[in-house]
């Protein structure tokens, strides 16, 4: 979770209050301090505010963004089982998923190619934010015209 608010590493620890207590002590014993942590520990601070919102806000926008890439023949993106934040994406058949990536990538959208049956996963996050759908859903169709 650390990577959605912010921080290049880090971890959240939920469990009951007994094992919680313990972790001063095992951290310690382990060799882990917050000496090193502090700027971890402060971007995800900053970017927990308001991470409700912004998650929601993603999800409509890729609500917009899949239902579009949906209707472009061959495409199919849907949820995988246990309805976490990754879809799993299926492609035409014939897409060259290198062409496909290095197009996209041009686009500064980074995402995995198709695997050898033409499917890869996609990540709903708050990335989705810093563009707007429209530029999304052309940089998909775009980047599979050219990988045909």
């Amino acid at each position: 979770m650390y990577k959605y608010l912010g921080a290049s590493g880090g971890a959240i620890l939920c469990s009951e209050k007994s094992l919680i207590e313990k972790m001063p002590h095992m951290i310690k014993i382990h060799g882990g301090n917050m000496f090193g942590n502090w700027l971890n520990a402060s971007m995800a601070s900053y970017k927990l505010d308001g991470i409700e919102e912004r998650l929601q806000e993603a999800i409509k926008r890729s609500k917009e963004i899949f239902a579009s890439l949906n209707q472009i023949p061959g495409i199919k993106i849907s949820p995988l089982d246990g309805g976490t934040n990754i879809y799993n994406m299926k492609f035409p058949t014939g897409i060259q998923g290198q062409k496909f990536g290095e197009t996209l990538n041009g686009y500064f959208i980074r995402m995995s190619r198709p695997d050898e049956n033409g499917e890869a996963k996609i990540s709903v996050n708050e990335t989705l934010l810093y563009r707007e759908p429209k530029y999304i859903i052309d940089a998909f169709k775009d980047s599979i015209n050219k990988a045909k």
